[in-house]
């Protein structure tokens, strides 16, 4: 999303410095490039830190069921109780 909004505000700007003749069209695409390079890393490091929020909760879930006991006998069998 602020990808998005930072590219219309720099063709919004960019293209009327543009019409007005102060900056060419090799600039713009370079300022857009730039305006990418700076923003990617941090998109990159919340996809990182997500993938790590999911695969730490999974965790947690998969020692939840591993740790599970149940009524079982240790040879397999199982006691049947009268009540």
């Amino acid at each position: 999303m602020f990808i998005g909004f930072s590219t219309v505000l720099l063709l919004l700007f960019g293209g009327q410095s543009l019409a007005s003749g102060q900056l060419s069209l090799g600039k713009l695409l370079a300022l857009q490039l730039y305006l990418v390079f700076l923003i990617e890393p941090m998109w990159m490091m919340a996809d990182l830190i997500l993938v790590y929020q999911t695969g730490q909760m999974s965790y947690k879930k998969l020692k939840e069921v591993i740790d599970e006991t149940d009524d079982l006998e240790p040879d397999g069998s199982s006691l049947l109780r009268a009540d």
